[in-house]
């Protein structure tokens, strides 16, 4: 396979589409509205750059003589084949590491900087586990408050190397979660905070998490929001041991 070949195929995702609905030369590309590039027609194939699906929330790994692309939702079959005691890690979500960007359509977290805290006076003297997050509403519309859209500091779950759940005591900029989750979201404007744990026993250094769950059920949104979910399941879940 000649180079130019080689690089259409491992930077692009071929669609199969009816050509004469598609206007001559390369096609804008939208994802949720927002503009993402151009896709790359060549001959009868319409093509979408993998930084695009990327961006759509699609897991995008290349190894092997292959490329391997795992859908927003979809169980893998190396997850479905390695499940652990807990349960959390079989859960559909949309699934990242550390320092990468997720988007579930509605909302979009970045988790970064996990460290342990000993002893915080702050906290009464408690050692914890923490990461920084950055949070942007997607939608084009104000959110009042987080919950209203399905964004609750309840519902994070964190994951030992057992598999097994850590019962958090802790929330997030040390108030049980209501900055997050009671905070006035405008469209695209960012919001970056502490999430913290401390179970009981108390977290040590040489145990920390491994993995982190942010369950967002849709059924939990009010009435009156329109929240454009990538997938049936817009959960975020987060790999602690990698980072992009």
């Amino acid at each position: 396979m000649n180079t130019a070949a080689t690089t259409i195929l491992l930077t692009f995702f071929s669609l199969t589409l009816s050509v004469p609905a598609l206007a001559a030369g390369n096609p804008a590309l939208k994802i949720n509205g927002h503009a993402a590039g151009s896709a790359l027609m060549v001959g009868d194939q319409l093509y979408v750059p993998l930084s695009a699906l990327k961006a759509a929330g699609v897991q995008v790994s290349l190894g092997g003589g292959q490329v391997s692309l795992n859908l927003p939702g979809a169980a893998s079959a190396s997850s479905s084949s390695n499940s652990v005691v807990g349960g959390a890690n079989q859960m559909a979500a949309q699934s990242g590491c550390l320092n990468q960007t997720l988007s579930n359509g509605g909302w979009s977290v970045k988790f970064s900087n996990l460290h342990f805290v000993a002893q915080d006076p702050k906290e009464y003297n408690q050692s914890y586990w923490a990461l920084d997050v950055r949070i942007s509403n997607l939608t084009n519309q104000v959110i009042e408050q987080a919950f209203l859209g399905g964004l609750n500091a309840k519902n994070i779950t964190w994951v030992g190397a057992d598999g097994n759940t850590l019962a958090s005591t802790g929330g997030v900029d040390g108030d049980m979660g209501q900055a997050l989750t009671f905070r006035r979201y405008l469209p695209g404007q960012p919001y970056t905070g502490l999430v913290t744990i401390n179970t009981n026993p108390p977290v040590t250094k040489d145990k920390p998490p491994v993995k982190l769950v942010w369950q967002f059920d849709p059924s939990e949104v009010a009435s009156n929001m329109k929240m454009p979910w990538s997938s049936k399941d817009p959960s975020f879940r987060v790999n602690l041991t990698c980072s992009k």
